[in-house]
């Protein structure tokens, strides 16, 4: 599954709600691209992550091996 800013228009209780059916997804082993700018959704759902920046991947990784200032940094500097 790819999921582009999949809770930009949902509540607090929808996104709990979609992440009950991403975990149920993962247990099974579905694969998921999941893209957001939301950093706490990031940490909350994803195993791993890659930064974009002006179209390219600047960084990948597993998403507990990164701080949230490292993300900023990456995506901003």
């Amino acid at each position: 599954f790819f999921m582009d800013e999949p809770s930009s228009s949902l509540t607090n209780k929808e996104v709990d709600y979609l992440f009950l059916i991403m975990n149920q997804l993962r247990k099974e082993g579905t694969a998921i691209v999941y893209i957001s700018h939301k950093l706490a959704e990031i940490r909350r759902i994803c195993d791993r992550y890659t930064v974009m920046k002006d179209g390219s991947s600047v960084c990948s990784g597993i998403v507990s091996d990164v701080s949230y200032d490292d993300i900023v940094r990456l995506m901003v500097g």
